[in-house]
């Protein structure tokens, strides 16, 4: 058995290394509220005086406007995934049948894609999952839009869901053109990046995890989610 003198040693250097993380979060979350803040004021003035740009079908006056467009998505994407990580978020804890969730989701997809890719779904019957429904919607949606985007035309996006004892599992695979390690790009119509990093942010809220494989062209993104309720955060 240890003596108290290490016992108390060790619950000193815990109580250190817990302060200096708050610290650590505390600090990211100012500056990414500061360089919000700081992006945001000259992008609004930028928003006006593009107003005064002809308009006759101006090449140069739409390409300003989409990437003025663009630069707001990116802000917008900033704040959402910066309040989902500090928890300022408001999260909804009720029972979310997950099995009817993925269907619906998958169903939107399927006629989104109009037959350039199919979606099968696989699922199980089993306990309600405790989480947000609305946040839930929109993992499932930023999962399936990265396996569009990386998928193989006419390839199909294979869903599958199942329980275990203490967790959800949900599988989303593919024959891919894109490994995993080049998934964190973004082009005109698609942006990983910002997808993936909504799905882990969730998952991070719910008590969960993403898990991204790339094998024989396959690529696969597994979410793992607690059944237990007292595994949600915030």
């Amino acid at each position: 058995m240890p003596d108290s003198s290490f016992r108390g040693g060790a619950n000193q250097l815990l109580r250190a290394h817990n302060r200096a993380l708050a610290e650590t979060v505390a600090t990211k979350t100012e500056l990414v509220s500061m360089l919000l803040h700081r992006l945001r004021t000259p992008l609004t003035s930028l928003s006006t005086a593009i107003q005064l740009l002809p308009t006759d079908d101006d090449p140069v006056t739409e390409m300003v406007h989409r990437a003025v467009h663009r630069l707001h998505e990116v802000i917008d994407d900033i704040a959402t995934l910066a309040a989902l990580e500090s928890g300022t978020t408001p999260m909804a804890h009720e029972p979310v049948e997950l099995p009817a969730l993925v269907q619906a989701v998958a169903d939107t997809w399927r006629i989104n894609l109009a037959g350039r890719k199919k979606v099968s779904v696989d699922t199980t019957d089993g306990p309600p999952l405790y989480g947000d429904n609305t946040l839930l919607t929109t993992l499932l949606d930023r999962m399936m839009s990265v396996a569009a985007a990386a998928g193989n035309n006419g390839a199909t996006i294979a869903v599958t869901v199942e329980v275990g004892e203490e967790r959800w599992l949900i599988h989303v695979a593919v024959p891919g053109r894109m490994s995993s390690d080049r998934l964190f790009t973004s082009s005109a119509d698609t942006d990983n990046a910002a997808a993936l990093a909504y799905a882990r942010a969730i998952l991070a809220r719910h008590g969960g995890r993403l898990r991204i494989s790339y094998a024989d062209g396959v690529l696969g993104l597994h979410a793992s989610l607690p059944l237990r309720p007292e595994s949600l955060l915030g």
